[in-house]
């Protein structure tokens, strides 16, 4: 798996591609939770446009999720769009992003342009 985070004013955009394990999503949890501009970001592209294949799990998702639940408290107002057109990767996605297990507000988008139209509309 191939991730490249792209740092913005605002937010971040996480760029997947190939492969994607239950590793590559933890640490892309993992880095941008542990980055010093976590609490100031207002929202997160998660683009996996890119991906040829998915390797994870929904206990794994929960378990991942559990993360972004207990570091909600240092930022409590994230937009995350999850941009994805394979079923797969739309059903793992829409499960993640249920309000069980994501504390932010979240939207699936076929594109990053609808994303950012999303966020454009819904920032402060």
């Amino acid at each position: 798996m191939s991730l490249e985070l792209v740092w913005e004013e605002a937010g971040v955009v996480r760029i997947f591609s190939g492969t994607v394990t239950t590793e590559d999503v933890r640490n892309s949890i993992e880095k941008v939770h542990a980055d010093i501009r976590f609490p100031m970001l207002e929202y997160s592209i998660n683009d996996f446009l890119a991906v040829t294949s998915i390797d994870v799990s929904k206990s794994a998702l929960a378990n991942a999720a559990m993360r972004t639940i207990g570091d909600s408290h240092s930022n409590a107002s994230i937009l995350v769009a999850i941009v994805a057109t394979q079923p797969e990767i739309q059903a793992l996605a829409g499960f993640y992003s249920s309000p069980s297990y994501m504390p932010y507000p979240a939207k699936m988008f076929g594109s990053v342009e609808g994303a950012r139209r999303w966020i454009a509309d819904h920032s402060s």
